[in-house]
Order: C-alpha cells, then structure tokens, then sequence
C-alpha cells in the first residue's frame, strides 16, 4: 500500500473548455464542470483499502475532476464496498468479470474524459490538493507531457512513512515544481 503521489499524463484532449473549467472551478461546482482530470482507478481484492482510497480522490479540492473505477472482477468484497460508495459519492463504477490490469486500463483510458489523467491504484491514498497541484503545473507547463511525485510507503494501518520510499529515487533526478527539467537533463 502506498502513499500515492504519480502519474499525471497531459494532452489526452486538447479543448481549452478544460483550462476555462480550471479557471472558474468552485469547490462545490467542480464536479458539475467538465473535468480536467480523469482519475482511472482499477480495482482488484483491496477490500480493506479501496475506501480510503476512493475517499482521498472524492476529496480533491480546487480543479473538476472525474473518477473512474474498473473492478476487474474481485472475489472479496470490493465490489459490495464501490457499490456502496457510486451510490453515495456519484463517480462512474463498473464491475466486470477479471481481464487483468493491462485491458482494465485501456478501458478506464477510453472512457476518460479529462484533459489529462491520472492512474491511481485501488490501495493508495491520494494526499489533499494532488490533483490541483499537478494539473496547474501541467496547465502552466504546457511543454511538460508528463509529472510524478515521490513515494511514501504506508503500513497497513494507515501510518504513512514522511521519507520518500528509496527503490524509486535511484534513477530519478530531483525536480521539483518550481523547476522544470526537460527529457534530455
């Protein structure tokens, strides 16, 4: 389980209705605005973690937003828990039978509709103001494709580990927000 803070991809539709939806995205309209980050999250036997994950993406603040949830065919009782939580936080569910991961996230990127989107993984915990953060570097950054965070492992009892977990600083530069870095440093 992790601590999540990856995997924003750009330019999956380019209509400048997004960056109108970013500029104007109150709180408590932002879901009723076209969404400028699809969320894809597939699911699979994470009965005691898709809650809190669900929850962390239905907290964002600060940008519309979109959440998908694929369960690609769960034997515990994820399906009952994302069916419990559609009825109550409106976001789109689907329970199919299992696929594996590859078909279940072609298939969350075909029914996207944001200008970028973010894979989130069904034990994980999205930190408040992720996606707002990353999609106003994105929108800002108009060149930048991609941008990712670090790591934080969390144990099984929600406690997160404040060190970025080491396995995924070897090979990575150190950037920032602040400080764009092209393909090529």
């Amino acid at each position: 389980m992790e601590y999540s803070v990856t995997n924003m991809f750009a330019e999956k539709m380019t209509e400048n209705v997004y960056v109108n939806a970013f500029a104007q995205g109150v709180e408590t309209e932002q879901r009723e605005l076209p969404p400028v980050v699809s969320v894809l999250m597939a699911s699979y036997n994470h009965e005691k973690f898709v809650e809190a994950a669900v929850r962390s993406v239905m907290e964002q603040k600060g940008v519309a937003f979109e959440l998908i949830v694929i369960d690609d065919g769960s034997t515990d009782k994820s399906p009952e828990i994302l069916e419990r939580l559609q009825a109550e936080l409106k976001f789109t569910y689907v329970h199919r039978e299992n696929k594996g991961l590859v078909a279940t996230m072609n298939e969350l990127l075909f029914m996207a509709q944001g200008k970028f989107f973010c894979s989130f993984a069904s034990d994980d915990i999205m930190p408040p103001d992720r996606l707002k953060v990353q999609s106003e570097f994105l929108i800002n950054h108009p060149q930048n494709k991609v941008c990712f965070g670090q790591i934080h492992t969390m144990d099984e009892n929600g406690i997160v580990n404040p060190n970025p977990d080491p396995r995924y600083l070897k090979s990575i530069p150190e950037i920032s927000f602040s400080r764009t870095v092209s393909m090529t440093d």
